[in-house]
């Protein structure tokens, strides 16, 4: 898969600070068969909040660190049920 911005989540390397700021090779590209809907679903969560994944970067680190952390455990536990809904099915067919 193309580490491509668009296509791919990252997170800081280990001792980074948490954020979207600072250069792209201090990054570990994340990849894995929901990479794209998890980062879709991170973006849903911050556009009903008025933000993208951009725009987190001009909040402080108090407001950005929550918002983030917010908007990866809804994605977690949206990626979560869609899992348990698709296993139901398997079971039901």
């Amino acid at each position: 898969m193309d580490p491509n911005p668009d296509t791919s989540l990252e997170s800081p390397a280990p001792g980074q600070p948490a954020s979207h700021e600072g250069c792209d090779a201090d990054r570990t590209v994340i990849t894995g068969p929901h990479t794209a809907l998890e980062r879709t679903l991170i973006e849903e969560y911050l556009a009903s909040r008025g933000h993208t994944l951009r725009s987190i970067d001009d909040l402080p680190a108090g407001e950005r660190e929550p918002m983030l952390r917010a908007a990866t455990a809804a994605a977690t536990l949206k990626l979560a049920e869609i899992e348990a809904r698709a296993h139901l099915l398997e079971r039901l067919a």
